[in-house]
């Protein structure tokens, strides 16, 4: 389980609206800006073959009824079954529902993992995967990753969208990922320790 706190920023210009009714006394013409706490949290349980879990984030706008500087309170909840018994090959499939103030999106995603025997006692070498989500807003995501060594990955994502109305152009990220060696982790008896994510 995990929780996080901060703070953020938010600023409106109430000169740049356009109001159907000019006097309406609500409206202000003014930049405003504030600056608020933020905390968000989540459990996840894990066992050998599954992952399920649920997080909440920006916990302190539930129940306000001012949403001008508030950011919105989204839940998320989350099941993944996998296999990891394979020398050569490991997979993933799961489902992701996201809830927002007015419109819920569901996600499935699956995945493989391709490896190689190494003839040692550790275990195969992870090499690279592969994945594919779709979103019910019409999203189309495309996913892959690179071993570079035991503790350093480069992933690569191509998200479309088919949604009518939204822009066509695509998007792409590149994620850098490094993991932090240590002396427990090292000397851990657990199955698969050298593994990300599995």
């Amino acid at each position: 389980m995990g929780i996080s706190a901060g703070v953020f920023s938010r600023s409106v210009d109430g000169s740049l609206f356009e109001p159907g009714i000019q006097a309406d006394p609500a409206l202000y013409n003014n930049l405003t800006t504030t600056l608020q706490p933020d905390v968000n949290a989540g459990v996840e349980f894990q066992s050998p073959h599954l992952i399920a879990g649920m997080a909440s984030t920006h916990l302190l706008s539930i129940g306000s009824t001012e949403n001008t500087f508030l950011n919105s309170t989204h839940l998320y909840g989350y099941f993944i079954y996998k296999n990891t018994d394979s020398e050569v090959l490991n997979y993933n499939a799961g489902v992701q529902v996201v809830k927002g103030p007015a419109i819920t999106v569901l996600e499935g995603n699956a995945s493989l993992r391709f490896k190689k025997g190494t003839g040692l006692s550790s275990g195969p070498r992870e090499i690279f995967d592969i994945g594919m989500s779709y979103r019910t807003s019409n999203q189309l995501i495309l996913l892959f990753g690179l071993n570079i060594t035991s503790n350093f990955r480069l992933g690569y994502a191509y998200d479309q969208s088919f949604s009518v109305g939204f822009s066509g152009n695509s998007t792409h990220e590149i994620m850098l990922e490094y993991r932090i060696p240590s002396k427990e982790a090292s000397s851990c008896n657990c199955n698969n320790e050298g593994f990300w994510y599995y």
